[in-house]
């Protein structure tokens, strides 16, 4: 056994903390000078004998010796992860930004040693580490609570700092609106403490939101003000790279304005300064952007050997993020050396497709198109956080557009998969990850330890967001952090399951003959869209016509007009509900709710629903859209196939509904996933869950009654939650049940969808919420859940993954089909319909076909008021139609 050390003396503590202190002041020196590499190892030996005296002291004869210790322990891991940050050595900077705020925790609770500000400098620096190599929800997590920590100790320069950073990491995502709402806030903070020249980077940000938003002429406002604050701060500004940011961007404003010779030259003084100023990743990540603009202003000008010459530096510049050399000859980079800014590097790739396409080189266009899509596929696996990849698909869209227009005549199948990629990606993968889990046979207890833990991050997500308390904010955050800590550690077990693996990494795309013989019955016909900026594709596929496209002149912004005014007709207003639709208007009478639907429905149905759809016959016609864009929004059976202006009566029109069995999903990939879930263990009973109101309780008496005469023979089928604990009930019980029934209220949250819920309450009266992110956690093994509840279909749109919903959290969790509404239901007329659509399913048919029957019955049965498709339409059915087997 070795000797114990005796405790270091007072004068050993101050002797070697005044060594350390030396070679520190050496490191920060060094770092002033750019020598991070040297810098490094003086702080690691500063920090060395910090920890020894720490390691050998039991006690501080001074608290001030003790405080100097401990904030010097601090620094030197602060330091060293700002250095390895600089020299783009990010995992270990990781690693050094969180061994500081361990200490700090430990240093509290050992010493009661609290330094509030060095807390916050280290959740800002990896903020701006997460900005690089995660997303949207991390950095920007770790950059609120920094700006908590700031705000609470009164630091407002800092706190402007990060109000800057954190309206850059929404620039970098190209989110405008959050871009000029932080910038804004900088800005006032800046200039209400009189640095105006502060101004500059919230000025350059803001500008190239307005980029964004194609307000040219107030981006370049922003950007020459943002020069000339920049100017005056700093004389030796023609060097900086801060000045070349603001130079790309002005750049990019003049191009877009049509000013290309002005563009050219901004742009190569930006490269100038990128190339020969101080070399850091973060420049030649620059000059890698700066490549790229100038291969744009090049292709505007039609110089297409100049434009394909930087679009390939560009690219290259962005695999090696090194000091420019000599042009060798070009290769697409492997996507693991894309680090930070992965949207730029794609958009560089179908640049350089847009320039073989402009030359007529149609198939080496299509050819880097698919390049640029494979780093896509890439670059969202291994993202983390949702709204990122969100993000990452609805920036890569116009790529989409490009590939399709140039491939859907010649190559239609092609143009169908590109279509197909674009859409509902982090869906599809969760299904297949809960299919994975058991057919790789890993143990049930790591997927139930899975979703508890999911559930618990983003619950105190929603905390800490909620919260203005710094010390509770700062808790939660170090909570969940921990519990991030756990999955990525289950998530690890997981790589290293080769069945796994290589169930995620199977293609997932089918074949138009897999489609037509494993997706889609004899009768079914698939209609599928793409809207983009110039144009919407109209894909339609049947095992009789094969595929066929169309392309129709109808971009987002007119189905965005369209749909407003769809959705804003279909919902009546008060004094609108009961009057009878029998009297002719004036041309100078305003058009009614009811005209403006008609004349919306019947355009849609003219326009972008007859040409892809067989012609109605005796009997019913079945269909699957998959819509794309706001069109998740429109209720495909109650658009009019026949309408006539003078006409004026519901029940003179002609619903697609009467003619058409129709269901949805979100791509063709995940109905097929859908359609291939199997039950696992799960019984034949009914899971319901029943608000406790008299007119919720009476539509769960009429379910009781079509079950006790058609299903349920042994008097078990429903079994209803706990009344006491039905959210636990919910988790612990609704992977065991093949149905799943839900009767209660429920609300949409359009700012931030993860809040949408439906209501509980207990026996004991306590009002309790089922959030999304809940139930985007919860194991379900169901055939079908119903959701008769208010807004449980629509939600917040987000381009490449569709309409975010209530029943889309269904979908994720495992559901193999969903029975949703559009709107806020009425009860009877839902009732009624549902009970119709439970009685047909006891029959064995399609949920489609079921549904189509049930509405059919109630347009026939009803008075002309109640046929206004408000009362009916919006109830739809999402997911595998495949009949019950009871």
């Amino acid at each position: 056994m070795g000797c114990i050390q005796n405790s270091f003396s007072y004068e050993q503590q101050k002797l070697i903390n005044d060594k350390a202190t030396k070679l520190h002041d050496q490191g920060v020196e060094l770092q002033r000078q750019h020598r991070l590499v040297n810098a490094m190892g003086y702080y690691q030996e500063a920090l060395q004998l910090r920890d020894s005296i720490l390691n050998n002291s039991t006690s501080f004869k001074e608290i001030e010796l003790r405080d100097n210790i401990l904030e010097g322990i601090i620094k030197g891991n602060y330091n060293l992860g700002v250095s390895n940050l600089k020299l783009g050595l990010f995992e270990k900077a990781e690693v050094y930004f969180k061994t500081c705020l361990n200490k700090l925790s430990a240093f509290e609770k050992d010493w009661r040693f609290a330094s509030p500000n060095r807390k916050a400098r280290a959740h800002h620096s990896l903020g701006q580490l997460y900005q690089i190599t995660r997303g949207i929800e991390e950095s920007s997590s770790e950059y609120r609570l920094a700006l908590s920590q700031y705000l609470n100790e009164g630091n407002l320069k800092k706190a402007a700092d990060v109000y800057n950073d954190l309206g850059a990491v929404f620039a970098s995502w190209r989110l405008p609106d959050s871009t000029i709402f932080y910038s804004q806030q900088s800005i006032t903070e800046y200039e209400g403490l009189g640095l105006y020249a502060k101004t500059a980077l919230p000025n350059q940000n803001m500008g190239y939101a307005f980029i964004l938003m194609r307000n040219h002429k107030e981006a370049l406002n922003r950007l020459d003000k943002a020069l000339y604050q920049y100017r005056e701060a700093d004389k030796s500004f023609e060097k900086s790279n801060t000045h070349a940011k603001i130079l790309h961007n002005k750049a990019l404003a003049l191009r877009l304005k049509r000013s290309l010779k002005m563009a050219l030259e901004t742009i190569d003084t930006a490269i100038y300064i990128n190339a020969f100023s101080v070399q850091t990743p973060s420049s030649y990540l620059s000059l890698a952007k700066n490549y790229s603009n100038k291969a744009d202003i090049y292709l505007d000008q039609g110089d297409l050997a100049n434009a394909k010459n930087y679009y390939e530096r560009s690219i290259f510049q962005y695999g090696e993020q090194t000091k420019p050399q000599d042009f060798p000859a070009f290769v697409m980079p492997p996507p693991a050396k894309i680090i930070g800014d992965k949207i730029g590097f794609i958009e560089a790739v179908a640049g350089l497709a847009k320039t073989f396409a402009a030359g007529g080189d149609y198939e080496q266009a299509m050819s880097t198109y698919r390049e640029a899509l494979k780093y896509f596929d890439a670059f969202r696996k291994d993202l983390r956080d949702k709204p990122s990849k969100i993000q990452l698909a609805h920036l890569t869209k116009q790529i989409f557009e490009a590939a399709i227009s140039l491939s859907y005549k010649t190559k239609p199948e092609q143009a169908f998969q590109f279509a197909e990629s674009s859409k509902s990606y982090a869906l599809l993968e969760a299904v297949r990850h809960y299919k994975a889990f058991e057919v790789a046979g890993i143990d049930s207890k790591l997927l139930k330890e899975e979703n508890e833990l999911r559930r618990e991050i983003a619950y105190l997500a929603h905390q800490e967001i909620n919260t203005d308390s710094v010390t509770y904010k700062a808790e939660l955050h170090e909570k969940r952090d921990a519990l991030q800590s756990r999955l990525d550690e289950l998530l690890e077990q997981l790589e290293d399951n080769e069945r796994y693996q290589q169930l995620m990494s199977a293609p997932v795309m089918s074949s138009l003959a897999e489609i037509q013989q494993s997706v889609l019955d004899e009768q079914q016909t698939l209609v599928e869209y793409f809207v983009g900026v110039d144009s919407t594709y109209i894909f339609s596929i049947s095992g009789k016509q094969g595929l066929t496209i169309h392309a129709v002149p109808v971009n987002q912004e007119m189905v965005k007009d369209r749909v407003t005014k769809l959705v804003k007709a279909i919902l009546p207003k008060k004094n609108e509900t009961q009057r009878v639709l029998s009297k002719k208007t004036t041309a100078k009478t305003p058009l009614s709710s009811e005209q403006t639907y008609a004349q919306e429905a019947s355009w849609f149905y003219q326009k972008l629903l007859a040409p892809a759809i067989p012609k109605p016959t005796t009997v019913p016609q079945r269909l699957i859209i998959i819509p794309d864009d706001l069109l998740g929004y429109v209720p495909f059976d109650g658009l009019y196939s026949d309408y006539h202006q003078d006409t004026l009566s519901y029940s003179k029109y002609r619903f697609v509904a009467e003619d058409y069995a129709i269901s949805y999903c979100y791509s063709v990939s995940l109905l097929k996933e859908m359609q291939a879930q199997q039950k696992a263990l799960a019984k034949d009973g009914l899971l319901l869950y029943t608000y406790p109101e008299k007119s919720f309780q009476r539509q769960r008496n009429h379910l009781s009654d079509i079950f006790t005469s058609q299903w349920d023979k042994n008097k078990g089928f429903i079994v209803d939650m706990d009344e006491d604990h039905p959210k636990k009930s919910l988790h612990e019980q609704s992977k065991n049940y093949c149905y799943v029934h839900f009767s209660t209220h429920g609300e949409l949250n359009d700012v931030e969808p993860n809040l949408s819920f439906l209501r509980m309450r207990t026996a004991s009266g306590e009002e309790l919420l089922l959030y999304l992110y809940e139930i985007y956690n919860t194991r379900l093994n169901a055939e079908m859940v119903v959701t008769s509840a208010c807004e449980t279909g629509i939600g917040r749109f987000f381009n490449g993954e569709g309409i975010m919903s209530l029943a889309r959290g269904f979908s994720y969790a495992g559901a193999r089909s969903i029975v949703t509404t559009l709107w806020s239901v009425q009860e009877a007329e839902t009732y009624e319909i549902l009970n119709l659509f439970y009685q047909y399913l006891g029959e064995g048919i399609p949920k489609d076909l079921a549904l189509y029957k049930a509405k059919k019955e109630y347009l026939l049965n009803n008075p002309s008021v109640e046929l206004n498709p408000y009362y009916w339409s919006g109830i739809i059915p999402i997911g595998n139609m495949a009949g019950l087997s009871l």
